[in-house]
């Protein structure tokens, strides 16, 4: 079955400041506990806060924040506001869903050429140089990455290693404005946000040279010891 969540309203608001690692990268999080339930069918539909599911993010469309999201829910209609969905990758699009790593993929729609902004604010790993957007999309739409108002070009994040705080703005548009024939629009899928490398990437390698560490000393030690 395939699961979607779409943005249904929204209401004038700040986007939160939280700061501290940066969660909920790979769009995992979606707290179905905290969904009502539509009554009539098909099954599954209704919709929730967005903090619920999809804590950590908030996004932003010509500076309104999506504050409620939908569950489980097409698209409604061709024209207005962006949609933003998310949908399980065993579902009904098939290779669509071939790249996703883990449940869920974020998909962003919109025939409006003003772009909207997924944001949140956290710290950047201290070793981090690069960040990765794991995407799927056509050339009608584009993707921008920003962290403290600077685009990123070619994903070089160095400067802001080790910084905390910091606001990480991805923003999802058109190239150019869609028409109303485009019946249910351009797609942008966002499957899993990085930053490169990984702190567990850095203990398997702080891990790895300690290995490589000892084999060294035990094997001077062997040597000095034949030797006398």
């Amino acid at each position: 079955m395939k699961t979607s969540i779409v943005v249904l309203c929204s209401v004038m608001a700040i986007a939160p400041v939280i700061g501290g690692e940066f969660i909920n990268l790979d769009f995992e999080q979606v707290d179905t506990s905290k969904i009502d339930f539509f009554p009539n069918p098909p099954p599954f539909i209704g919709g929730g806060k967005t903090s619920d599911l999809l804590p950590g993010w908030s996004i932003t469309y010509n500076g309104v924040s999506y504050n409620f999201m939908g569950f489980n829910l097409a698209p409604i209609g061709s024209q207005g506001p962006p949609v933003f969905s998310i949908f399980s990758r065993n579902g009904l699009r098939g290779d669509t869903f071939a790249f996703s790593t883990g449940k869920y993929v974020l998909r962003g729609q919109s025939l409006q050429p003003t772009p909207a902004i997924l944001s949140q604010v956290g710290d950047i790993p201290p070793e981090a140089t690069q960040i990765r957007l794991t995407t799927l999309k056509d050339n009608s739409t584009y993707l921008r990455t920003f962290l403290n108002g600077t685009e990123i070009f070619n994903g070089d994040i160095s400067p802001f290693a080790g910084q905390e705080n910091v606001r990480l703005d991805i923003e999802m548009g058109l190239v150019h404005e869609q028409t109303s024939l485009d019946v249910i629009g351009p797609n942008i899928w966002l499957d899993r946000v990085e930053f490169v490398p990984e702190p567990s990437t850095y203990a398997l390698l702080a891990i790895g040279g300690l290995g490589f560490l000892g084999q060294q000393l035990a094997r001077r030690r062997s040597i000095r010891l034949r030797r006398e």
